[in-house]
């Protein structure tokens, strides 16, 4: 029973780890070309994993237009263009919430520095331009670490989901989650 369940990480040419306590472990069992990539649960998961060169003038627009928001009340949305993350649904609520509670949605969207097309649309369609803050693809994890702090609620309207990184990140952050009925949710 153990050889079959090790026979892929014996065999394999790298093993990449999420967990830093797997590290030892595979040291013991004399596994070699071994990757630690700090994930959810180790205490690098907010390190920034990218040169301070590379952060440069877009992670400096998204921290001033942060600070604009700062002390309002704000919802956020981290996720990709797909509709299964629900993004369009959530466009669609915001008519629907009282701006003198929620006056602040904020979206990271990990495709695209510049908002896409169909989510420009739709934003103007619904004419809500004033209460998005599209804050684009963030690759500083402190940066993105700063954006969960900054908001009241995290939205994840997730037509369905495999995990739920978001909802992960929300929760070590204390944050309030508005999720939809799926069941990684």
């Amino acid at each position: 029973k153990n050889y079959f369940f090790h026979w892929p990480l014996i065999h394999a040419d790298w093993r990449i780890f999420v967990s830093r306590h797997n590290i030892p472990i595979s040291e013991k069992l004399g596994l070699k070309h071994l990757l630690y990539r700090a994930q959810i649960a180790d205490d690098d998961r907010w390190r920034s994993m990218e040169s301070n060169a590379h952060k440069g003038a877009v992670h400096d627009s998204i921290r001033s237009r942060l600070k604009e928001t700062q002390q309002k009340a704000s919802v956020l949305f981290v996720g990709s263009m797909d509709l299964r993350n629900g993004w369009d649904t959530l466009l669609q609520s915001i008519p629907l919430v009282n701006p003198a509670i929620i006056p602040v949605f904020k979206l990271v969207v990990s495709s695209s520095a510049a908002m896409p097309a169909p989510m420009r649309d739709m934003v103007e369609q619904l004419r809500i331009k004033n209460r998005v803050l599209y804050l684009g693809r963030v690759t500083d994890n402190n940066l993105l670490k700063n954006i969960y702090a900054s908001c009241t609620i995290v939205a994840i309207p997730s037509r369905y989901e495999g995990f739920g990184l978001a909802t992960i990140e929300a929760f070590e952050m204390r944050k309030a989650i508005v999720a939809s009925s799926v069941e990684a949710l």
